[in-house]
């Protein structure tokens, strides 16, 4: 309860001696309650408090025949704080008449709670620094006895205690729940593949954190300039969409960067003090607190993390360290998401080289389609063909490596190839063939066991003699319009690399003109939570109306369908009409 003393040099100032934050609420508490009544009651005082005291306010966790509206707020302005000055000096303030005090003659609390004689004792915390003061206050002058003090004292010692006891308690709470957000921070940015899911997994974090806003600003691959991941936080910070910033500037994600530290303030006039190009996007923002965390992995800057909180959070240690670990957590995940766009682009680049162009055969309507896994940084062994070596004759073949890396994928470009080379050296029956390859593979360096089907169409007056063989692989599927879908479900011989089981065999099948032959790859049926025959059902009550369809509409209808709930695997789907 206060005003600046007449006489300076009696108190140090305020500003330099009060704690930034009170321990406990301004709340009621029952045991402090408790010491405040004992108070009024033994030394007959119309009001005593427990009052604990910070920068802004005192608050009182404990009051007893404290008038409204202060009763039910509990707290005040330091204007009407005697407390302050207990704290500041770390002393008992004993003040028998406040009207002729020096000290707070000028204090509201005078006027607006009638306080005229003051008792207070310093309390402690943990640390033994002076927090506030257990208080006796009367509304007339008083002269306070030397046994009403030493009674004072004595129960400033045990509310101390209770104190101490209650913010070691909140510490170890407050501990506990700082490990679980950061081991669930930590956990949903574990999660994380792309850029876009770590500005996402920022701002969850901010909310969680109470900040009105988090975002990340990135470096280039120069490292020279800097830019926000999405428009939603330029806009905030009054930036244009595709404005950035250089690692030399004034802006103080560029200065937290630069000196590899973060940066957390409380006020706008701080942060521009240290960053004057932060101006316009401060007063833009409407934040009033601050915080900047460097993002480093192995050595190297990657951007930033800003957030802001409105007017009046203060962020303290606890806050801080929270903060710069999730600095840290971000850090990782953005390399993390670095390293699996570079394997995605490796691998789609060798897997785009891999896929042929489908030639034009007088007779036939070809179309396919290759899906890849929705697991982003996995790519495929599968594979189609198609080519003719007499202008008249399609030969296909659809297989899948075993595998989901770029190994899968150079081990399926070869074996492709390996199995076009074969065919044009020899054009032999598709068992023949893919005995030949069995031969092959192990001289040749193919350790992966491979699944395929090798097919011929032979045109005729009115359609096509289909003669395929199926290394383990899923069975063709035949639609023919006015009549139900069917797989071609002759013998399957063993997977490519294991010729030693078993011989291969061809079985023929009569197209008529206008149907369709289907050859497709498990991730079209395949699924963790569903047999693979339940699928390849699905499949087929799916397609039996897209028998007279065009095939690239056909072939995008299977995909929507089919995949609608996502896959983990690449699928390739080949389709041949007879005309």
């Amino acid at each position: 309860m206060s005003s600046t003393p007449e006489n300076p040099s009696a108190l140090p100032p305020a500003s330099v001696k009060l704690p930034v934050e009170t321990p406990l609420p301004a709340q009621a508490d029952e045991a402090f309650d408790r010491f405040a009544e004992l108070v009024r009651t033994v030394l007959g005082v119309p009001v005593a408090l427990v009052s604990l005291v910070d920068q802004n306010r005192q608050v009182f966790p404990g009051a007893s025949g404290l008038p409204e509206p202060w009763a039910s707020e509990r707290t005040t302005p330091l204007s009407h704080s005697f407390c302050q000055h207990v704290v500041i000096s770390a002393s008992p303030l004993v003040v028998a008449d406040a009207r002729l005090d020096d000290r707070v003659r000028d204090n509201l609390a005078i006027t607006d709670l009638g306080v005229i004689a003051y008792a207070g004792i310093p309390l402690v915390d943990d640390t033994g620094a002076v927090t506030g003061s257990l208080c006796a206050i009367d509304t007339e002058p008083r002269a306070w006895s030397t046994s009403e003090l030493r009674l004072l004292n004595d129960l400033a010692a045990a509310c101390s205690a209770e104190l101490q006891l209650r913010v070691a308690v909140g510490r170890v709470a407050a501990a506990h729940n700082r490990a679980r957000l950061l081991m669930e921070l930590s956990q949903a940015l574990s999660m994380t593949t792309t850029v876009g899911d770590i500005s996402r997994a920022v701002r969850s974090a901010a909310d969680r954190l109470g900040a009105q806003f988090g975002g990340i600003n990135l470096l280039d691959s120069t490292g020279q300039t800097f830019s926000y991941v999405d428009s939603e936080q330029t806009e905030l910070f009054g930036l244009g969409n595709d404005e950035a910033f250089s690692i030399d500037g004034d802006m103080p994600s560029a200065i937290a960067v630069r000196a590899g530290k973060p940066i957390f303030v409380d006020s706008i006039a701080d942060l521009i003090a240290i960053a004057p190009g932060a101006t316009r996007g401060a007063l833009s923002s409407g934040g009033a607190s601050f915080a900047y965390l460097p993002l480093e992995a192995v050595g190297t800057p990657l951007g930033c993390v800003s957030m802001f909180w409105s007017a009046g959070h203060h962020l303290d240690e606890r806050e801080q360290d929270i903060l710069t670990s999730l600095g840290g957590y971000v850090a990782q995940a953005l390399f993390r998401a670095q390293l699996l766009a570079e394997r995605r682009d490796v691998a789609r680049v060798l897997q785009d080289a891999l896929v042929p162009p489908l030639p034009v055969l007088p007779g036939f309507e070809l179309a396919a389609r290759y899906v890849p896994a929705n697991v982003s940084d996995q790519v495929g062994g599968d594979w189609f063909d198609a080519f003719s070596l007499d202008g008249t004759t399609a030969i296909l073949s659809v297989g899948d490596v075993s595998g989901h890396d770029t190994e899968a994928a150079a081990a399926m470009g070869q074996l492709r190839a390996s199995l076009r080379t074969l065919i044009i050296d020899r054009p032999d029956a598709p068992a023949s063939v893919l005995s030949r390859l069995d031969r092959l593979m192990a001289p040749a360096g193919h350790s992966r066991l491979a699944t395929a089907v090798l097919a011929t169409l032979t045109p005729a007056a009115d359609g096509a003699t289909l003669t395929w063989s199926n290394a383990g692989h899923l069975p063709p599927l035949l639609l023919i319009p006015g009549h139900p879908s069917q797989l071609l479900t002759a013998a399957v011989d063993p997977l490519l690399g294991l010729r030693r089981l078993g011989n291969r065999h061809d079985h023929q099948h009569w197209i008529p003109r206008g149907a369709t032959v289907l050859l497709f790859t498990d991730g079209l049926v395949e699924r963790r939570d569903q047999d693979i025959d339940a699928g390849l059902d699905a499949l087929l009550a799916s397609v039996d109306e897209l028998a007279d369809r065009p095939l690239d509409e056909m072939l995008q209808s299977i995909v929507s369908t089919s995949l609608a709930h996502g896959h983990d695997d690449d699928t390739v789907l080949f389709a041949l009409r007879v005309r």
